[in-house]
């Protein structure tokens, strides 16, 4: 199930970015969320993945290039045949050529997070 695929440290980072200058109180207002729910995402507290409609909301508020997609592998809500594409898109060579740029540190996140999704079964 899904839930089983909901990577938390992820989610949260995600939100953090999207964030921006706001806080998460600001950033679930703007989204029309809860904010209690929101920070248990934030703070790595949630169980369980939250839905698409949920993500939907969030997306549609992110700042800093925070996108739909990003949040629904964080959740472990993606779809197998948009991961497993043979071919590297424009976003894909954008996203490796981002990698090379990060430091050792950032890069180990990046790859732990390569791995989470890789190895979803």
């Amino acid at each position: 199930m899904a839930e089983n695929r909901f990577n938390k440290k992820i989610f949260s980072m995600l939100i953090g970015r999207a964030c921006g200058d706001r806080s998460i109180r600001a950033f679930a207002k703007d989204a029309g969320i809860s904010y209690v729910q929101l920070r248990k995402l934030y703070a790595c507290q949630q169980e369980n993945a939250p839905g698409k409609k949920l993500i939907k909301k969030l997306s549609e508020n992110s700042l800093n290039g925070v996108e739909y997609e990003d949040y629904i592998f964080a959740a472990g809500l993606f779809e197998d045949e948009k991961t497993q594409k043979n071919e590297f898109s424009p976003k894909d060579k954008q996203i490796l050529s981002k990698l090379s740029k990060l430091s050792s540190g950032q890069r180990k996140t990046a790859e732990e997070f390569i791995d989470f999704l890789a190895h979803r079964e």
